[in-house]
């Protein structure tokens, strides 16, 4: 295995582990910011559940956090948004890098 996708498989991971712990400071800073939209976005802080990540995802993906009136929530959703956009990016890299590495050998 090629030393560039061991180095794309443990940066997908770390930031992956990463993302976790985002997530979980998400949640608790929402419950804080916007009480109202705990229950539509978040089943609960640390139970996990697809479809309320996938709305929590989509809410931070879509920008809809700038309705809330709290700069620093804005802020902090601002820079999850970059990083889950950026684990993205990469996880396709790497995705990609193991689909030619396994193909050409």
């Amino acid at each position: 295995m090629p030393l560039l996708l061991i180095v794309l498989l443990v940066s997908s991971a770390l930031m992956w582990a990463g993302g976790v712990i985002l997530e979980i400071i998400f949640k608790q800073r929402l419950k804080q910011a916007a009480p109202h939209l705990v229950a539509e976005l978040t089943p609960g802080l640390l139970k996990k559940s697809i479809a309320g990540d996938l709305k929590a995802t989509a809410f931070i993906l879509k920008r809809e956090y700038h309705s809330i009136s709290n700069p620093k929530f804005v802020k902090f959703c601002e820079f999850y948004r970059v990083f889950t956009l950026s684990w993205f990016v990469l996880f396709g890299i790497t995705i990609t890098s193991m689909l030619i590495s396994f193909a050409s050998s």
